[in-house]
């Protein structure tokens, strides 16, 4: 009965991050990637229409400045298109606007450019009234803000370097309990920025507490804008699109966290609302041993974008991280074998009972409420 129960609590977190974190069947678009095989390269991440379309009435200088970005040219049009119909200059970098970010939201809606006017739209919205810098501001230092809640980008927009360093004591208090975060380096192969949840050991159940949820939303706020505009700033650099790559650890996660998803999945669903697509691959690493066998035994009868995307591996996952991923163990933290700091991932460490959640120091906007 426990491995029935973990097995469903997998199946269900998958449905999670299929969901919330997983938008667009373009999601394993980069192809330029050193680690893809050679089974990847058939024609069904590729659209007959999108190919096909031409540039009918679109300003020339939006084309150009799409294929000076890195935009693939089978994207060009849309890409293009998108950017004049949102109506930003050509050359413009915010809120989220350069060619490159704007393929990333026409990605995330199945290559539907009114679809990806509409997201960007409401995530622009969003950002502005969920104080997006400001929560960034809270939670961490090294880059600023503007009034619109977009980076200013005052050295230059092919670094980042904001790091988590919280401020408030919400911020303080997330850090101590959440369960996520950024490497400080990259993946050195390709760039990609590496991104770790330690899950098996996430007090998922503290969640059910309103005000705790909605502190964590804001540090994962933080982390889900962090992971994006380092991506970004990869992205400007190689002129390329440049994804996360994501790691979760479920050691010694329990059957007890099954009735608790929902709330994980409330917290997390604000991301495909708003975000567009960053994520390449979420490796689940440490999974008990019916969980592997399980994943092996589906994984050949699944939507081949999730296939791709996603894997569950054993306790010895080096070399089917390497496999899925193209990350080496040594990229990882410490604690799951690596050289990296373990100091990058909050500290994951259970909520106290009767925890008082500090009052935040700003107002802030709940779009479920």
């Amino acid at each position: 009965w426990l491995d029935i129960a973990l097995v469903g609590w997998l199946s269900v977190s998958m449905a999670v991050f299929q969901d919330c974190l997983c938008t667009g069947r373009y999601c394993r678009e980069g192809r330029n990637q050193q680690f893809f095989t050679d089974e990847d390269d058939d024609d069904e991440w590729f659209d007959a229409q999108e190919c096909s379309e031409d540039f009918g009435d679109i300003d020339p200088v939006f084309t150009a400045a799409a294929r000076e970005a890195g935009v693939p040219w089978q994207h060009l049009p849309a890409v293009a298109r998108l950017s004049q119909a949102l109506g930003f200059k050509a050359d413009q970098k915010e809120p989220l606007c350069d060619p490159l970010t704007l393929l990333r939201f026409y990605l995330a809606k199945d290559g539907n450019v009114e679809a990806a006017v509409e997201m960007h739209r409401a995530s622009m919205k969003w950002r502005q009234d969920y104080q997006v810098g400001k929560v960034m501001c809270h939670h961490g230092q090294g880059e600023h803000y503007d009034e619109s809640s977009s980076p200013s980008h005052k050295r230059s927009a092919n670094t980042w370097e904001w790091q988590r360093s919280p401020v408030s004591k919400e911020a303080k208090m997330a850090l101590r309990h959440a369960f996520f975060g950024r490497l400080r380096d990259p993946d050195p192969k390709d760039g990609c920025p590496i991104v770790v949840w330690k899950v098996g050991r996430a007090d998922v159940a503290a969640l059910d507490d309103v005000k705790i949820e909605q502190a964590f939303k804001r540090a994962l706020v933080s982390h889900l804008e962090d992971a994006l505009q380092c991506a970004r700033a990869a992205s400007f650099r190689d002129k390329r699109l440049v994804y996360v790559k994501v790691v979760i650890d479920v050691e010694g996660v329990r059957p007890s966290v099954f009735k608790y998803v929902w709330v994980v999945k409330k917290m997390v669903g604000f991301s495909v609302k708003y975000y567009p697509e960053i994520l390449w691959t979420v490796t689940i690493v440490r999974a008990p041993t019916i969980f592997a066998y399980l994943w092996s035994a589906i994984s050949p009868f699944l939507d081949p974008a999730m296939r791709r995307k996603f894997t569950v591996l054993g306790a010895k996952f080096q070399e089917g991280l390497q496999k899925h991923s193209g990350l080496d163990i040594d990229s990882l933290p410490a604690f799951l074998g690596g050289r990296a700091s373990d100091s990058d991932i909050c500290d994951c460490q259970p909520v106290p009972k009767g925890q008082v959640i500090p009052d935040p120091d700003w107002q802030w906007f709940d779009e479920d409420a």
